[in-house]
């Protein structure tokens, strides 16, 4: 009698690629990622589509001999959602900004920008590719129903916290999609896998986040902040296509969210938005180098919504930015310390 799946019986893996022509193979050893169960669901490309609808068929209805499948020249794509760790975050932002530095010896800064230049050659090696594993079933010898997902980048990331909330509720979270220009399913996943870390982020006060605000006239350091959202979206599309998408190009923009208190000190915040006056943030943990240490420095960008909002009884305040690239060029947008020799 066949037994069913439970989605508790899921994993998903992660291996960065040492070239775009070499996909990680079914036997390699992936690091498993702490995605919640039952979210992460591949979306294999396919599109069927009916040739000479209805001529000569005698019929309405869609004909077996007229139907015709394309699955090579589309991106897959694997929604994820997790509470962040620290062992696994500068994967996620390598493959969302594809822009890295990292310090030589240990604990290993590692600084993301946007990239000046979106149009990356990745069938050249530049960029950074990874290979995304995932399956519920191995029958321990040669059968199981894992998939492979190649050349895989994130589409999208969004990392939030609600410095309201309680328990796990308060730990930093991520969402997002990853994209592949090939997936392989049906695939036995022989390899020994990499134990998911257990360090979930910002678990301690030591690791919870400040916010310095700069809006116009309203200027304040280590404001009182609700909640906190970034969203790096790439909308990646396919540059060229031959057999596959050979090419990836991205049109990144960012976005960021964050709830604060409307008070006499932050109420002008409301004519900086009729004004268009420059949103400029740093939120942070630390401002140094050690080893758990995130910082988001985000110095040009504008308010795209009406800032005002009701927060029960009281009035409250929605900041809804669109970051934008200084005339100078970038700075620095996000870094991050850990312990992980990533070889960017």
């Amino acid at each position: 009698m066949a037994t069913a799946r439970h989605i508790t019986n899921q994993r998903i893996g992660l291996l960065k690629q040492a070239n775009w022509a070499t996909p990680s193979a079914a036997s390699a050893l992936f690091n498993t990622l702490n995605y919640d169960a039952g979210v992460s669901i591949i979306q294999p490309f396919s599109v069927k589509n009916q040739q000479n609808y209805a001529i000569g068929s005698g019929t309405v209805m869609e004909t077996e001999d007229k139907l015709v499948t394309e699955y090579t020249i589309g991106l897959s794509r694997l929604p994820f959602r997790a509470k962040i760790s620290k062992g696994l975050l500068a994967f996620h932002l390598a493959a969302a900004f594809q822009s890295v530095t990292e310090a030589e010896l240990t604990p290993f800064a590692k600084t993301f920008v946007p990239a000046d230049d979106p149009q990356f050659d990745f069938s050249a090696n530049e960029g950074y590719v990874y290979t995304i594993a995932g399956d519920t079933y191995n029958d321990g010898a040669t059968v199981g129903d894992g998939f492979l997902l190649k050349n895989a980048i994130l589409d999208t990331l969004t990392v939030r916290v609600d410095n309201m909330a309680e328990g796990l509720a308060r730990n930093f979270e991520m969402e997002g999609s990853w994209i592949g220009n090939a997936c392989s399913l049906d695939q036995y996943l022989s390899g020994v896998w990499v134990a998911k870390p257990a360090d979930s982020f910002f678990h301690t006060a030591a690791l919870r986040c400040k916010a310095d605000l700069v809006i116009g006239t309203v200027n304040i350091d280590d404001i009182c902040w609700h909640n906190f959202e970034a969203t790096i979206n790439n909308q990646v599309s396919a540059e060229c296509i031959t057999d596959k998408v050979n090419n990836y190009f991205l049109k990144t923009i960012i976005d960021v969210v964050l709830r604060i208190k409307y008070t006499s000190a932050t109420y002008k915040i409301l004519s900086s938005f009729q004004a268009g006056t420059n949103f400029a943030l740093d939120f942070y943990n630390g401002l140094g180098s050690s080893d758990g240490q995130l910082k988001f420095s985000f110095t040009k960008g504008y308010l795209t919504d009406v800032p005002k909002i009701i927060d029960g009884d009281y009035f409250g305040l929605e900041l809804r930015a669109r970051i934008i690239k200084p005339t100078a060029g970038w700075a620095t947008a996000i870094t991050f310390t850990d312990a992980i020799d990533g070889g960017y």
